[in-house]
């Protein structure tokens, strides 16, 4: 008590040489403490703002036309050779593969905001350009591996000038507010909802009990945002409850836990953003841990949609936008973890399942690809393209009875 009394003392006074030196050292530790911790809050501030900006962007830019769909234009961003390892996918769309592995580790999980922005230079160097445009009006996919790099899909669609209509597939939440270091793969998509280029955001299929029991999860939520209708919530299959969830509009994909997604249901769900999808082109970014792990082998927990629901949806969300699908990143291919710093790896710890990444890359690479390669199908046959395999024959499949739940 008696050495804080001489501090408020001395705070009051200017004759600092006849204060004892452990207070002067006391004020001194205390004052750059101050200057330090405000310096990185402004630094922090201002790059965290600065993500919701975009360089070179016309408010009033008109939404993209009519889009004359004569193939799908696939890209591979290879931060982990995940995607390499899928020849029949490299055979058949030879997609162009951009070579970012020495970007991997260091951007993997989570990166610093001066990390995201070398990566984003990068990325303009290798395509020649800051933006993304369909070429000849054909939809560009990109594939860039594991979900630990979900945070990079804000890259992908900050380079687009027009406004569009952003889904997300994910079983968590993504949308964190307050991450510290810069971005999280669990802390990015509020910074999408935020962009002027987005006219409405939606998040499809979350189950993960991060969305209520996560008290630092609730806490940063973007209750603002989804109060507003920016950001759409439509969880797999139970409600959100808890914090202030009874404040949000949600409604669940599947009627009842133990009935699949219809597209009835699906259309009379979506009723209400009619006219948004038909105004504006769609962007979908598809993080594979949204399918139960029969479907997907990936470096998260699983979610309970089946690789069918997420294929009938895909296809619902693309006709309702009459087609025009701009962009679309997926992701959730499963690689061993390999990070820079003991932070990352501190966070592989503590936040992978051993479970879920002891697996063979043999058999993820096998499960994955298949996934992959019904996904470029249904988008193709969505979009109009007739260089599809099965597409059809994989929607006409899922039934309306009900799911048998098993272990997978």
């Amino acid at each position: 008590m008696e050495r804080i009394k001489q501090l408020f003392y001395a705070l009051k006074t200017d004759d600092w040489e006849n204060h004892p030196l452990s207070v002067r050292i006391t004020l001194g530790v205390l004052g750059a403490t101050v200057v330090a911790g405000s310096t990185f809050l402004l630094y922090w501030y201002g790059n965290y703002r600065r993500l919701y900006k975009l360089p070179f962007y016309n408010p009033n830019t008109p939404p993209l036309g009519e889009v004359n769909n004569t193939a799908l234009d696939v890209r591979v961003i290879n931060f982990d050779g995940a995607l390499l390892l899928q020849k029949d996918i490299i055979d058949k769309y030879n997609p162009l593969i951009l070579d970012l592995t020495q970007h991997g580790p260091a951007v993997r999980l989570d990166c610093t905001f001066g990390q995201y922005k070398a990566f984003e230079r990068e990325l303009a160097r290798l395509t020649k350009s800051w933006k993304d445009t369909p070429k000849n009006g054909r939809p560009l996919i990109t594939f860039y591996g594991s979900n630990d790099f979900h945070h990079v899909s804000l890259a992908l669609i900050r380079r687009i000038r027009t406004p569009i209509n952003v889904v997300i597939f994910d079983n968590h939440p993504d949308y964190c507010q307050y991450y510290p270091l810069g971005l999280h793969c669990g802390c990015w998509f509020h910074h999408v909802a935020s962009l002027p280029t987005v006219n409405k955001a939606f998040h499809l299929g979350g189950f993960s009990g991060e969305f209520e029991d996560d008290m630092v999860m609730r806490w940063s939520t973007p209750w603002k945002l989804m109060r507003a209708g920016k950001l759409v919530m439509l969880p797999a299959q139970d409600i959100f409850k808890g914090g202030k969830w009874a404040q949000v509009k949600q409604d669940t994909l599947r009627p009842h836990w133990s009935k699949f997604v219809t597209e009835e249901r699906l259309l009379k769900l979506l009723e209400p953003y009619k006219q948004d999808f038909q105004n504006y082109p769609l962007y979908i970014t598809l993080d594979k841990d949204v399918m139960k792990r029969q479907d997907s082998l990936q470096n998260w927990n699983s979610g309970v949609l089946v690789r069918e629901e997420v294929l009938l949806i895909i296809n619902v969300l693309i006709k309702l936008s009459n087609g025009r699908l701009y962009a679309m990143d997926v992701t959730g291919d499963f690689s061993k973890v390999d990070v820079a710093g003991l932070y990352r790896a501190y966070l592989h710890k503590t936040q992978h399942s051993d479970s879920e990444n002891n697996i063979e890359q043999r058999q993820a690479t096998f499960v994955n690809q298949m996934t992959n390669r019904k996904i470029l199908s249904v988008v193709s046959k969505a979009c109009g393209i007739e260089d599809w395999e099965q597409g059809e024959q994989v929607l006409l499949n899922l039934t309306n009875e009900e799911i048998k739940h098993d272990d997978t």
